[in-house]
């Protein structure tokens, strides 16, 4: 089923389901060990310690959460599910799976029956450009990728109001990209709160300065280029790498 959902650019569910199988996998693990005697954990824990980490090491660290978020998260996510009914609870997960990352981080909420908002697509594709991948950004790559750049309690309060999000990858077939995405915040703390930590995270990690702030926009021009704006809970986020190319594209986008 994941090929599918991967094949289908669903990369949310993909991520939501890897998590489940893996955080299976991890507690059933755990739990095995547990009834080993210390001696054979032991054991176990020399073995782990000699794994060549090397290149996973000098990851970049937006990768390193990604790929650790099935064995970490996954694994609360389980353990929780399992705590609550046993593993007849965690069969019953795969009758109805989780499909979005933020419901791994929130079981309690996923048993809850609580499910994201469907975030449009925007229609606009500039000339010469090709829709190359849309999907689902999520809590978990919004964690990632804010975490990276800025202090880790300020990358969690941005991802944790995240409501739902739609984006799209735009290529010219050669070196330039158009990214378009669309979130949707739980409240309107927290789309203030996301706001500004895009702010914040242009500033670091996008080579363009400040050039336009008003009201509930704000766009960076330079090297690349960069826009956020906002209207109410909804907030649409553009990196552009040709400055010209984004700066026609957020004038045609529907605010």
């Amino acid at each position: 089923r994941m090929v599918e959902l991967d094949d289908a650019q669903q990369f949310e569910e993909v991520a939501a389901l890897s998590a489940l199988v893996e955080g299976d996998a991890s507690l059933t693990e755990t739990l095995y060990l547990r009834s080993q005697s210390r001696e054979q954990q032991l054991e176990v824990l020399d073995a782990s310690m000699e794994i060549d980490t090397t290149v996973f090491d000098q990851t970049p660290r937006f990768l390193q959460e990604l790929l650790l978020f099935p064995y970490t998260t996954g694994y609360e996510f389980v353990a929780a599910v399992w705590e609550s009914g046993g593993f007849t609870a965690v069969d019953q997960l795969y009758s109805s799976t989780p499909t979005t990352t933020e419901q791994i981080y929130y079981p309690a909420d996923f048993l809850a029956g609580e499910v994201p908002v469907v975030v449009a697509d925007q229609e606009l594709t500039p000339d010469g450009y090709e829709v190359a991948e849309t999907s689902v950004w999520g809590q978990a790559a919004f964690r990632a990728m804010f975490g990276q750049a800025l202090d880790d309690q300020v990358a969690t309060a941005a991802a944790v109001g995240w409501g739902g999000d739609s984006y799209r990858l735009l290529w010219d077939g050669g070196s330039e990209i158009v990214f378009d995405l669309g979130f949707v915040a739980d409240s309107t703390i927290d789309a203030d709160e996301m706001f500004d930590t895009l702010s914040s995270f242009i500033t670091v990690q996008i080579e363009a300065d400040l050039e336009v702030a008003e009201d509930g926009y704000l766009e960076f021009d330079g090297e690349d280029f960069a826009a956020v704006y906002r209207d109410g809970e909804v907030i649409r986020f553009v990196v552009a790498t040709d400055p010209a190319v984004g700066e026609l594209f957020v004038e045609g986008l529907e605010r």
